[in-house]
C-alpha cells in the first residue's frame, strides 16, 4: 500500500468507534470516493472538480442527518478532509520510494 503524500483528519479523534453506523458510512464513502475518482478521471475531469463533487457527497449526507443525532458537525468536517484526501492519494500516482529506486534519474556523472 502506497504512503499518502496528504496528512489527513484524525478522524479517530472525532468519530467514535462505538459509532457503528457513522463507521459504516465512512468505509462506504471511502470506496466511493476512489471508485468516482478512477472514474472521473478516465473521463478527463480535473481533481479539483473532483473535489468539489466529493464534497458535494458528503454535504448531501449531513444535511439528510437526523439534527437531534449524536453526529456533530465536527466529525462532517474531519469527513470531508479525509474524503479530500482520499482524492488526492486515488489521483496522484504512487510517489516512488528513492531509496530502493533500482534506476536514479540522475546521473552519475
Amino acid at each position: 500500500m502506497k504512503k499518502s503524500i496528504y496528512v489527513t483528519a484524525r478522524l479517530e479523534a472525532v468519530v467514535s468507534p462505538h459509532d457503528l453506523t457513522l463507521l459504516e458510512y465512512v468505509s462506504a464513502l471511502r470506496r466511493s470516493v476512489i471508485a468516482t475518482v478512477f472514474a472521473e478521471r478516465r473521463r478527463g475531469i480535473s481533481l479539483a472538480q473532483i473535489v468539489v463533487h466529493v464534497r458535494e457527497m458528503v454535504r448531501l449526507r449531513a444535511e439528510a442527518t437526523d439534527p437531534l443525532a449524536q453526529t456533530s458537525s465536527l466529525a462532517f468536517r474531519a469527513i470531508s478532509k479525509s474524503a479530500v484526501g482520499w482524492c488526492i492519494d486515488a489521483y496522484l500516482p504512487p510517489v516512488a520510494d528513492r531509496s530502493h529506486d533500482r534506476f536514479p534519474l540522475r546521473s552519475p556523472t
